[in-house]
This record gives structure tokens, sequence and C-alpha cells, in this order.
């Protein structure tokens, strides 16, 4: 997505179909950073790197396999930052609070108790004025509560966040860094707040929920896209931007098909916008109806 139209990359080497992954542009690198997700009901452990002409699987040891977990990108520490998820064992969920760190060789985890705890499907973004990664929102307690708290991580310990009090979150806000107002966006389902000083100001875009969001930095707006409107629009492939002031609906003369719970990441070296996997699955009377895309 360049900013005025879709453009499909094929590749001979890809990751597999997924939802419920992480992604995220490592800048030092010139890389967008996938991590993880669910395929068809398996939980993956596999770290892919996109440089904007092919896809890299970057093999070794690291964190173990989860989905719903959040990657965000530290350019002061040139590190990217992964935290937490659900994990499954014989189909049952469990939480994780554990730090990974990428350098673009290796992954290590780095000790982190005092934090968020067992947390998933939360916002996850650096805050390039404070020099920390911010978390807000996410399930925890076993996925039955949704604090209202935000955190900091410096690269050494976790920290409560200002900005209270947080708006009522459901799973999977989307958390971006806005590089031209220097400001953290908030994405949910029914509203987006913006963080000026200690107040998250709520403004209202359409509803939907699995939407994808990414930060374009080149030309100063959001970029939302697709997503599952439950109140009666289905699954959608429409592209909206937010300017800081108004949301605008695009009409690229193609786009990339409907699907909610893709990953989306602005490449600041090549000026697109990459989106990558998500899912048409729905339970439907008769069982699971549709796929999941690479």
């Amino acid at each position: 997505w360049d900013g005025t139209t879709w453009l499909p990359r094929t590749t001979p080497v890809a990751p597999p179909p997924r939802v419920n992954a992480a992604m995220v542009y490592d800048v030092a690198r010139r890389r967008t950073v996938l991590f993880g997700g669910d395929r068809q009901g398996v939980r993956l452990a596999d770290t892919w790197e996109w440089d904007g002409l092919r896809w890299a699987e970057r093999l070794g040891a690291g964190p173990p396999a989860r989905d719903h977990h959040g990657l965000a990108y530290d350019s002061r520490r040139q590190r990217v930052v992964l935290y937490g998820g659900y994990s499954y064992s014989s189909s049952v969920a469990s939480l994780l609070s554990d730090v990974w760190e990428w350098d673009g060789t290796s992954w290590m985890q780095r000790p982190s108790s005092g934090g968020p705890g067992p947390r998933a499907g939360f916002g996850l973004a650096f805050d390039a004025d404070s020099g920390r990664v911010i978390l807000v929102g996410g399930a925890s307690s076993g996925g039955s509560t949704y604090p209202l708290e935000a955190w900091e991580w410096d690269g050494v310990s976790w920290s409560l966040s200002r900005g209270a009090p947080l708006p009522q979150l459901e799973l999977d806000p989307k958390l971006v860094w806005d590089d031209t107002r220097r400001r953290l966006t908030l994405v949910v389902s029914l509203e987006t707040r913006a963080l000026t000083g200690t107040q998250w100001a709520a403004f209202k875009p359409s509803y939907r929920q699995g939407g994808a969001v990414a930060f374009d930095s080149r030309r100063g707006v959001l970029v939302l896209f697709g997503g599952h409107n439950i109140a009666g629009a289905g699954i959608t492939n429409e592209t909206w931007e937010w300017n800081g002031s108004v949301w605008s609906l695009r009409t690229p003369p193609s786009s990339p098909p409907v699907r909610y719970g893709g990953g989306l990441a602005f490449d600041a070296a090549r000026q697109r916008v990459v989106l990558f996997g998500g899912s048409t699955k729905l339970k439907q009377p008769g069982g699971v109806v549709g796929d999941d895309f690479d």
C-alpha cells in the first residue's frame, strides 16, 4: 500500500498462512519482522523477515509458540521487543508474561518480574519521546479480565505508565506511534483515542474488530485495513486513513480480499504499508467456514 494503490506481492518462499501473529518494522535493519501466530489451531514459533522483495525465515532458538502477543521496535536500543500472548497445551490456553528481544541475529529472553503479568491481546508500541515500549490493556487472569492500565518497558524493568484512565478496552486493541504528531494512538472496536499529555482524547471510526493498523510516517496518516463488523456488515476489505483530525475512506482500484486479524506494518525504507495474513473464518451452524491467508 503506497497511499493510493494496493500491490499484491507474490514470492516463491513465504510464511505459512496464519492469524493473530505480530509484525513490526525494524528501522535499523530495514526489515519487517513477523513472529508466531495461529495456523489452523496450531500455534507457531517461527521468525520471518521481509525486505521488500523476499521473505527469509530466521532459524534458531527463540520464544515458545504463541498467538495474540505483541511486537514493538525500540529504536533507542535497536531491538524488536516481544511480550506475552497465549500458549496452548492439549487445547488449554495459558497466558504468558515473558519478554524477548530480537537484535536481527538471535532472540534473547529478558528478566521481567513485577510487570504487567500474564497478558494477551494487548496494544504494544514504542514511544519515541519517552524512549520506552508501552503496553495497554489486554486479557489477564485466564482471559477473564481486561485491566484498564498501561505499562512501560525501558529495556530493564516495567513500571506503570501515565495516561490514566484508559478507555474500556476489548481484546486486541491496536497501539501505534504517530511520528508526525509525536503521540501514541490507540484503536479499539468502538473508538480511537490519542494520548495528549496524560489524557486519552476520544474520536470514533466505523465499528469493527480485528482491523489491522499501522502508521505511515511518510504521509503522516494512520492506515486501518479490514476487520469484522459484528453489527451487520460482515468482514470487510475497506482501507481507512486517519490524519489526526478526520477519517477518510480510500477507494483504490484494487484491494486485498476481505479479512480480519491480519498484520500491518510500515516499511520506512520503501515507504510502503505491508499487509500479511489474516482470516475469514467464522463460526456457522454447520461448523467453521472460511480460510486463513498467507
